[in-house]
């Protein structure tokens, strides 16, 4: 500041533009000590300013010098910003001071700045930038032109448009070029990928993104002596390759080709072929030839054979319907031409005594009307013996055209496998399925848990468990469940409105004095705090130490009364209630309380989670 005492003025600067706050104060109460008061002989009136500096320079300043920085020196930024702005926060004051701190102005207008260090968070120039060095954390410019750029650590831009690009190593999502010169390509992560989609939005800065339609294929082309093609690859997926393809394996949905050659192939479908030319084909065509023109040769010989055929078929079903011949005699069939006449063979029949035999072999074939095993039999792989059926391979095969019946129907398996039965289906191992469905819709599926096992304090219980075997879910047999969590679509309450036990008659059978509700082992229910009570006790032997306790109320909310649960009871620390109740017996119960009484009955649900 400044005093004029010819004008009787007191100017205040400030080094930036501010709003000046200034208070004059009355002598202080020890002003003997700091006389202010200006001489008689004085003629001006007023306090003298009690000033340090020196009032009579400033006073006769009429001129402020430019400031003015002795020398310059060359900027050198070695990337650390902070270190750079204290080598160099220097600045200067209007009246030439020298300042060691930075001066913030809300708006400044000048013709002509120099400065030792600017550093500002935003600056906007419309025209020229001529700097010697232009050091910046971020530089954002909608074009740029420079000679030649040196960056220490990396360049992050979307798009990067040059004519060449020479560099030892590149990292870029995405490089459009019309050609490009590498010794190696090298994938990032795990795959490598050539996109040929010509329908990719542009990136062009000056368009907009857009899709553009679709033309001919987009292809990857390799070429190779003077420039010709020798593979390519289309988007589609079609490869060619003019050379040899030399692979290890070759998988393939279909394959066409003019020529094939192959030292060994196999096939695991169906092969469709025109014509097929083999050694062994044609030596297999040339013996199915040879049969054809034989059996030719023996229609009559086949014809023949299906009249004895005939004739045998008509003497095994004349043997079944003769009666059963008595066992002591012995039939010789060696001599009988006509086995239809029953009577021509009583004169060959002669009385033999049982024969024993150790073992009997026939080779052909073997007609027996009855058979009788005492031991055991083998059919092929298939061993019978006393009440068992052994099959001697891998597996035993049963099937019928349609189902197979056990126990007179007591266990019937389908041809599509399914297993009807009357009886209980018992699985000690477990039961795989993904659905359970009543036997006919619209019957129920019942569950049935036996009751618990005497002087046992625990139900059996259906649980539920995961892939560790954790126990998520359970039901008991007194309707008791457990969820490790719990989401409900759509709630509906397990009680209806209670009937309200007076203060009175629930202080003489439990003790308190306050209305109560008994709800036994619902899980939740509706409760009603009478009109002016401030609270309502809640009976119910769920009620654990740490279970929680939920409130909603259903009342109009015009009430303006907030309903909390002020006390939990679970009488865990005494022994199990018993019925009938001693009076002053605990009961596990929950107190709802209000904060004032209302003039009308507030309605609300409840709801234990343990």
């Amino acid at each position: 500041y400044k005093v004029d005492k010819e004008n009787f003025t007191l100017t205040i600067y400030s080094s930036r533009p501010t709003t000046v706050s200034y208070r004059l104060t009355a002598p202080r109460f020890d002003a003997e000590k700091w006389s202010n008061t200006r001489s008689a002989d004085d003629f001006a009136t007023g306090f003298v300013i009690d000033d340090k500096g020196n009032i009579e320079k400033q006073a006769n300043d009429k001129t402020v010098n430019q400031p003015a920085i002795s020398s310059t020196k060359e900027v050198v930024y070695d990337g650390n910003i902070d270190q750079f702005a204290k080598d160099n926060n220097q600045v200067f004051s209007l009246i030439g001071d020298l300042y060691d701190q930075f001066i913030a102005a809300n708006e400044a207008l000048f013709a002509k700045l120099t400065a030792g260090f600017i550093q500002a968070e935003n600056m906007v120039i419309n025209n020229t930038v001529v700097a010697k060095n232009i050091v910046a954390e971020k530089v954002r410019s909608y074009e740029l032109g420079v000679r030649r750029i040196f960056v220490e650590e990396k360049i992050v831009s979307p798009i990067v448009e040059t004519t060449q690009i020479t560099t030892e190593k590149l990292k870029s999502t995405q490089i459009n070029t019309d050609k490009l010169e590498t010794n190696e390509i090298k994938p990032v992560d795990k795959e490598l990928v050539i996109n040929l989609d010509q329908s990719v939005a542009s990136v062009s800065p000056s368009v907009d993104s857009v899709s553009f339609p679709k033309g001919a294929l987009a292809r990857l082309i390799i070429k190779g002596l003077e420039g010709k093609t020798v593979a390519s690859v289309d988007s589609a997926g079609n490869a060619s390759f003019s050379g040899t393809l030399t692979a290890e394996e070759v998988k393939s949905e279909k394959l066409k080709v003019k020529s094939l050659e192959a030292s060994e192939a196999s096939l695991s479908g169906k092969l469709v072929a025109k014509e097929v030319e083999s050694e062994n084909i044609n030596q297999m065509a040339t013996l199915l030839n040879g049969y054809i023109a034989k059996s030719d040769n023996n229609n009559g010989t086949m014809e023949q054979f299906s009249n004895d055929i005939n004739d045998i078929q008509k003497l095994l079903a004349d043997i079944k319907n003769q009666p059963l011949p008595d066992l002591t005699n012995q039939t010789n069939l060696s001599n009988t031409t006509n086995l239809s006449n029953v009577s021509s063979l009583s004169s060959l029949i002669t009385p033999i005594s049982p024969i024993t035999l150790t073992d009997l072999t026939v080779t052909g074939n073997s007609n027996l009307y009855t058979v009788s095993v005492s031991n055991s039999l083998l059919v092929g792989t298939t061993l019978m013996e006393n009440n068992s059926i052994i099959s001697l391979a891998s597996e035993l095969k049963l099937s019928a055209l349609e189902k197979i019946n056990l126990f007179d129907g007591a266990v019937i398996i389908a041809k599509d496998g399914s297993i009807t039965t009357r009886g209980e289906l018992i699985a000690q191992g477990g039961i795989r399925t993904n659905e359970i469905r009543a036997l006919n819709d619209g019957n129920d599926i019942n569950v049935n848990l036996s009751p618990n096992l005497p002087n046992s304090p625990n139900n059996p219980k259906l649980n539920i468990s995961n892939q560790l075997g954790q126990n998520v879910a359970s039901i008991d047999a007194s309707g008791s469940a457990y969820f490790k969590a719990l989401a409900l679509e759509k709630f509906t309450p397990a009680t209806p409105s209670a009937a309200i036990i007076a203060a009175s008659d629930n202080f003489a059978k439990n003790g308190l004095y306050a209305a109560a509700i008994e709800t036994a082992s619902a899980s939740a229910g509706i409760g009603i705090l009478p009109e002016n009570q401030s609270e309502v006790i809640i009976y119910n032997d769920h009620v654990k130490t740490d279970s929680l306790v939920y409130l909603t109320s259903t009342s109009d909310s015009s009430t303006n009364n907030q309903l909390t649960v002020s006390k939990k009871e679970s009488c865990s620390s005494q022994p199990p209630n018993t019925y009938p109740l001693t009076p002053n017996s605990c009961k596990p119960y929950f107190r709802i309380s209000s904060p004032t009484p209302s003039a009308w009955p507030i309605k609300f649900n409840w709801l234990i989670i343990n």
